[in-house]
């Protein structure tokens, strides 16, 4: 991880897919789905890290979630 001499929040939105398809862009190469026992090996870490993402499937999973605040 690295150290930055600015600050950064990072939040995560639980969404749920409404419509719409996957348009080519510049920032995204493609999209997928999957289950936490099937996170890809290759993760941009220095975005967001394997433990945010389990984190985010704690979140959906639990009745009541408490928001974290770090």
């Amino acid at each position: 991880m690295q150290n930055y001499v600015y600050g950064i929040l990072k939040i995560f939105v639980e969404c749920r897919v409404i419509g719409g398809k996957f348009e080519d862009n510049i920032e995204t190469t493609e999209i997928r789905y999957f289950g936490k026992e099937e996170l890809p090996d290759k993760l941009a870490v220095e975005k967001t890290t394997k433990e945010q993402i389990l984190m985010c499937f704690q979140a959906h999973e639990a009745e009541h979630w408490k928001v974290i605040v770090d």
